[in-house]
């Protein structure tokens, strides 16, 4: 008899956290990551930006204001996500990290689309470059 105590004891327990668990949203948001690269552009500096990380299944954005000769950046996201990295300069110039970046910035590369950025729990990427002004689209803020 007291063994069937305990064991509805636990299992009662267990209910009230699964239904806490249920009214909370379930698990706690992941561990943050990191999104780093290059910022270019084509002059002899490199004007004040804002750099972007959208999420591309909720459209969540992480934004970073950049200032003026900021030659790279780094950017913490909501780990587990998947994001497409991009910037507007306060002239309303964009620019993005995109295949023409991965194909080495030539007059040969065509390919504008661009890449998206899977970022884990904790996870740092670098090499995200933010370098493609010279084609688009490019998402709007």
């Amino acid at each position: 008899m007291a063994h069937q105590a305990a064991v509805r004891s636990i299992l009662a327990t267990v209910c009230v956290l699964v239904g806490l668990f249920q009214a909370c949203g379930g698990p706690p948001a992941g561990e943050a990551g990191l999104i780093r690269g290059k910022l270019c552009y084509p002059s002899e500096y490199i004007p004040a930006m804002t750099v972007y990380a959208r999420d591309v299944d909720t459209g969540d954005t992480v934004t970073l204001e950049v200032p003026e000769n900021t030659p790279e950046y780094e950017l913490e996201v909501p780990g587990e996500a998947t994001y497409q990295v991009f910037a507007w300069t306060v002239d309303g110039l964009g620019g993005s990290y995109s295949r023409f970046v991965t194909c080495g910035l030539s007059v040969e590369c065509t390919d504008h689309g661009l890449i998206p950025v899977s970022v884990g729990a904790g996870q740092e990427v670098s090499g995200i470059d933010v370098c493609d002004f010279y084609g688009g689209p490019v998402p709007q803020p």
